[in-house]
């Protein structure tokens, strides 16, 4: 439920146009975006590929398949487009290419949109306010974001509470923990218990498979917004815990796939599993398999927040984080006295892990934008500039959370007690399961409102 899921999540969104673009240094970013999945949905971010049959790399391919996108609507005498199903080219090189024709899309000249979410768990509701307040502040987002689909987004997650997200029951939980225990104490001897998430998240598959209009598990209304040309492309990001590696999940057209020793892209049809094992915080949910493989979240190593949405050929970003930024005499302050509490360690290390690295991603950008400006252009090479708005809370989202401390259920409150969730007054581990009405509605609505504060700015980097 973290980074890359359903609820807190990190997909992408692009509009269609625009090139591929390098690597850069190694950005990498993944996504989330609710209303183009046919239902409420959060998604994280995954890694590209195009409709081509073989991969094109030098410059002089690109003009190809340019060539081929325009070849792909013919012009009669009186000017109008006539439908062609696909164009074959041979590039430069003699790869022959296949085009698909783009359809239904108006290209913007300030090149492709996307919007990225960094997610956070319970806190992916400030996300869901910030999607409301695009939906119903800011003009020109039309039909990539909806607001009667952002309205029943926002209705579900201001209704969620924990046991919709994983089982609370004593028997659940006790039998978990039991596990665990039974397994450290083993010492690895056959015969030791299984273990696999500390929480069961039976009930998110359940919500997930309900909320998404799942066919056998895909999700189809991304699909339907694909053929409309509202949607270019979506993307989960997971770790693969066999290899290690980065793993971005793409369902989308005009699309390049890339691949790095530890990360790569993989087109596919996107599922509930890929959302579930997205949201598979390390320890805490368990792993999904995918394939022949078990993946998790993949915030845990997905060091270039960016980079996916570059992939996917945007050329802005509108990011979207749950990281409050503290004021100078905020961050001194102390969130504990004694010696630190594990909930206050894990905290601080889940927050290092999939939140700060938006912060080094967008300095990087910003160090990538201002060097091609000092260059001629011809000196740019594969690189482009790339424009950046990053929306943040206004509050500490983790020091609401520790208002609502003593709600969670007697068996969640019992776990996070003894780990010293109480101790902290920024409770960041806390906020992460925080599923409730009296959390999430106030978070929604910082969000919207958070929007509303900044519209004027959005309103100028979302025109064209």
């Amino acid at each position: 439920m973290h980074g890359e899921t359903v609820f807190a999540m990190e997909p992408v969104l692009c509009r269609q146009q625009g090139e591929i673009e390098r690597d850069r240094t190694g950005l990498s970013s993944r996504f989330l975006l609710p209303g183009l999945l046919g239902h409420p949905r959060h998604v994280q971010s995954a890694r590209v590929r195009a409709p081509v049959e073989a991969r094109v790399g030098r410059p002089t391919d690109r003009r190809a398949r340019r060539k081929a996108s325009a070849m792909a609507s013919a012009i009669d005498g009186k000017g109008r487009g006539r439908s062609v199903s696909s164009v074959r080219v041979r590039t430069a090189r003699g790869t022959l290419v296949k085009m698909k024709p783009q359809t239904h899309v108006q290209h913007s000249p300030r090149g492709d949109l996307a919007i990225t979410f960094s997610g956070g768990g319970a806190r992916a509701a400030y996300q869901v306010g910030v999607l409301r307040g695009l939906a119903r502040h800011v003009t020109g987002l039309r039909p990539v974001i909806l607001p009667e689909a952002i309205d029943e987004l926002a209705h579900l997650w201001s209704q969620l509470t924990v046991d919709q997200v994983f089982h609370v029951g004593p028997l659940s939980l006790g039998r978990n923990v039991l596990r665990w225990g039974a397994r450290l104490m083993s010492g690895g001897v056959p015969g030791a218990p299984k273990v696999r998430g500390l929480l069961d998240t039976a009930p998110l598959r359940a919500l997930l498979e309900q909320g998404l209009a799942s066919n056998d598990g895909e999700i189809v209304g991304i699909a339907k917004n694909l053929e409309r040309g509202s949607l270019k492309a979506i993307a989960l990001t997971t770790i693969n815990f066999s290899t290690g590696q980065t793993v971005t999940w793409v369902q989308g057209s005009e699309i390049l796939d890339w691949e790095r020793p530890l990360r790569r892209s993989v087109r596919t049809k996107l599922t509930v599993d890929h959302v579930l094992a997205s949201a598979a915080l390390p320890f805490m949910f368990p792993a999904v398999r995918l394939g022949n493989s078990w993946y998790g979240d993949g915030g845990v190593r997905l060091h270039a927040p960016l980079s996916p949405a570059i992939h996917l050929g945007a050329r802005r970003i509108l990011a979207v984080s749950t990281r409050y930024q503290p004021t100078h005499e905020e961050a001194d302050r102390p969130a504990v006295y004694g010696y630190p509490a594990p909930a206050q360690v894990a905290g601080i290390l889940l927050d290092a892990i999939f939140l700060d690295l938006i912060d080094q991603d967008a300095l990087v950008l910003e160090r990538l934008n201002r060097l091609l400006g000092l260059l001629p252009r011809q000196e740019w090479g594969d690189l482009r500039p790339v424009d950046l708005l990053v929306l943040r809370p206004s509050q500490d989202l983790d020091k609401l959370a520790a208002e609502f401390e003593s709600r969670l259920p007697r068996g969640i409150r019992f776990l996070t007690r003894g780990l010293g969730g109480h101790e902290t007054s920024r409770p960041a581990l806390l906020s992460l399961l925080m599923f409730l009405p009296e959390y999430l509605q106030p978070l929604i609505r910082i969000g919207e409102a958070d929007v509303e504060a900044r519209r004027d700015e959005i309103r100028a980097f979302l025109t064209d």
